[in-house]
């Protein structure tokens, strides 16, 4: 029988919490969604956190994973009004 000491959780930890995860959801004002990489405010954006969210997508999109990813900056009606976003509630992993 194995002890605690000498029993390996890793791979049981990643097969129940990572292998599930399909979609990732970025919550972050300062990083440009897709709707501002279409506009004209894309501009408005430091290039640090366009590299930092350009990491973020790299290892999502990776083999390893291959995750859905969003990228939401918190502005809508419904945060305003203190409730829940619908987009948040489609998401496996949330990454403040």
């Amino acid at each position: 029988m194995l002890d605690n000491s000498t029993f390996d959780y890793k791979p049981h930890l990643k097969s129940a919490y990572i292998d599930p995860i399909r979609t990732v959801t970025v919550i972050d004002d300062e990083y440009p969604t897709i709707d501002d990489l279409i506009s004209s405010t894309k501009d408005s954006f430091s290039q640090d956190n366009i590299s930092r969210l350009k990491d973020i997508i790299d290892i999502s999109r990776s083999e390893e994973y291959n995750w859905l990813l969003d990228v939401y900056n918190g502005k809508e009606k419904k945060i305003q009004e203190g409730t829940v976003s619908n987009r948040l509630y489609h998401s496996d992993l949330l990454i403040l």
